[in-house]
């Protein structure tokens, strides 16, 4: 959330799941009429178009700015994810929101994966 607010695209795209890199890739190329191939590079190489696209647009509807204040704790591993729970500031006995991370050669964020994208 901190990259997206830091509007640092690459780093963002970067750790995201693979499923969850599909997933976005898929639903883009949709919507703009292309190849997933084609709109799979577009990210990969962090083109303008998706820049001022679809990262302008998802860091408003993601409410990153509103993540970036939550506490992050870790909480379990269930068989090849790690759970991170996270509560809002202040939140105290709220239920915590959980977000799966994998290990894909480091940590990425499973969006696709935790938000049943």
């Amino acid at each position: 959330f901190q990259a997206i607010v830091a509007k640092d695209y690459a780093t963002a795209w970067g750790l995201l799941s693979e499923k969850t890199k599909k997933s976005l890739v898929a639903t883009s190329a949709k919507e703009a009429k292309i190849s997933d191939e084609e709109m799979r590079k577009l990210f990969d190489t962090n083109d303008p178009a998706i820049q001022n696209g679809f990262w302008s647009a998802f860091r408003g509807s993601c409410k990153a700015d509103v993540f970036v204040g939550f506490s992050y704790t870790y909480g379990r591993q269930v068989g090849d994810k790690h759970i991170i729970e996270l509560r809002r500031p202040g939140g105290g006995g709220d239920k915590a929101l959980e977000l799966e991370v994998y290990d894909e050669g480091g940590p990425k964020f499973g969006m696709a994966e935790s938000f049943k994208l």
